[in-house]
């Protein structure tokens, strides 16, 4: 229910890397936080990060971006969403129609929104163009890689990747690449078989050798925290299993373990058939080939790739520009004398443009002050700031319901934040109640 272009996405997210893994914690070909992909029915533990699993994180990433063209009503905005705060995009569109007395689009918020932001959206285009019409680019079309297909089989037990390759007569690499969303290279304990993907033509091979293994190793399995004070041979005598079956079910080379680890014990019902595997039966899995199509910007595909790019970078530049006078900005991240220092407490979802936004000083210049390399940082760090401006002031109503916590959420603030800037004592508030709110 999404336009095709959006898997050229993916591209600048990750490069179609199903295992790449972000400063922010975004993991996969979407680059999905855990708590987006949760919302989004992925499962994310120890064992199983659906994030990497490039079928159903693509479906989770489209739902994610259908909802959020269903939230701002331009798939540019939608793309801006995806990479920056929806909640903050939505504040700052909603202040731009207000502004503006007509609906907003992504270019009427462009100087409103994070550096990263603001070249989100043309790399998008621009990846889109390319990758859609190589050849008018000058640059070679792509030969196809390998068919994306394979066989779905259930199998009960904890079998780690490089068993279940040999069990199909196939190498490990393949294998591995086929379920990347097995972080720890094998199956999770579970009373459920497991749909591990095995390449398509080793499924009766699979079976046949799947059947002659020990009989405990075909058997579902569960997950065991050890306690403080428990031994290898301990576990395995209360798990009706021996010390040896316990270690390679676990892929452990030595008896030591620790507590607070985590490992997998046969159940102790036996009510299982451990034959379900070979009696259900392979579930093939074959994606037709889609052709390129060439995309179009605002519905345009007869101009040449350097006229396209030129009308785009006009229309860019006519939608951002600004109504003050032009004026040479020095790049030196030298403060002026005047300025005042400042220090800043990183807050959750902080980033180096909105901080610099909030202080109208420069990101270049803040990561200068702070010898910062990238823009990574993180949650309580201290970033001294040259600025005579102060964040910027809003003065919030408090509605029935409203606690401190939620109001501090709403805005990316702490609770001892919104103390101190009102004086309070206690996090007693009322409905009606005026607000101060440093944002």
């Amino acid at each position: 229910g999404v336009p095709d272009e959006l898997k050229y996405l993916a591209m600048i997210e990750s490069g179609l890397n199903p295992r790449a893994r972000s400063w922010a914690r975004a993991v996969g070909m979407w680059q999905v936080i855990s708590a987006t992909g949760k919302a989004y029915g992925l499962t994310v533990n120890g064992w199983v990060d659906e994030r990497m699993d490039p079928e159903k994180a693509t479906r989770a990433a489209a739902r994610h971006l259908r909802d959020l063209h269903e939230m701002f009503g331009d798939w540019h905005l939608a793309l801006a969403g995806y990479n920056y705060s929806p909640g903050k995009l939505r504040r700052k569109v909603r202040a731009a129609e207000q502004r503006l007395g007509r609906k907003a689009t992504y270019w009427d918020v462009y100087n409103e929104i994070p550096r990263e932001t603001r070249n989100y959206v043309p790399m998008f285009i621009a990846a889109s163009l390319v990758a859609s019409q190589p050849v008018a680019f000058g640059m070679e079309a792509p030969n196809p890689g390998p068919e994306y297909s394979y066989h779905v089989v259930p199998v009960y037990g904890v079998h780690s990747l490089e068993t279940i390759a040999g069990l199909a007569n196939s190498d490990t690499r393949t294998v591995k690449a086929l379920n990347p969303e097995l972080v720890r290279g094998m199956l999770p304990p579970s009373i459920h078989p497991y749909p591990v993907k095995i390449p398509v033509g080793t499924y009766d091979t699979f079976v046949a050798a799947y059947q002659a293994l020990p009989e405990e190793l075909r058997k579902p399995a569960e997950e065991h925290r050890v306690n403080s004070g428990e031994t290898l041979s301990g576990i395995a005598s209360k798990f009706g299993t021996s010390t040896r079956a316990l270690m390679r079910l676990n892929n452990l080379t030595k008896t030591r373990i620790y507590p607070g680890q985590r490992l997998a014990v046969p159940m102790l019902d036996k009510s299982y058939t451990a034959d379900k595997a070979a009696a259900a039966g392979p579930n093939p899995v074959q994606y037709p080939q889609r052709l390129n199509r060439p995309v179009a910007v605002t519905g345009v595909e007869s101009e040449k790739p350097n006229e396209v790019f030129a009308r785009v970078r006009q229309e860019s530049t006519n939608s951002i520009k600004s109504t003050a006078p032009a004026k040479t900005v020095s790049t030196k991240p030298e403060p002026k004398p005047e300025a005042n220092r400042i220090v800043y407490t990183v807050k959750s979802g902080d980033t180096l443009g909105e901080i610099a936004e909030q202080f109208r000083v420069r990101a270049s210049n803040i990561r200068s002050w702070n010898n910062i390399r990238g823009s990574k940082i993180v949650v309580g760090q201290k970033l001294t700031i040259y600025s005579n401006s102060g964040p910027a002031r809003t003065t919030y109503r408090v509605k029935r319901g409203d606690t401190l916590s939620t109001i501090a959420s709403r805005y990316g603030v702490s609770v001892a934040d919104i103390k101190k800037w009102n004086g309070l004592k206690n996090s007693r508030i009322q409905a009606g109640q005026r607000l101060v709110i440093n944002t």
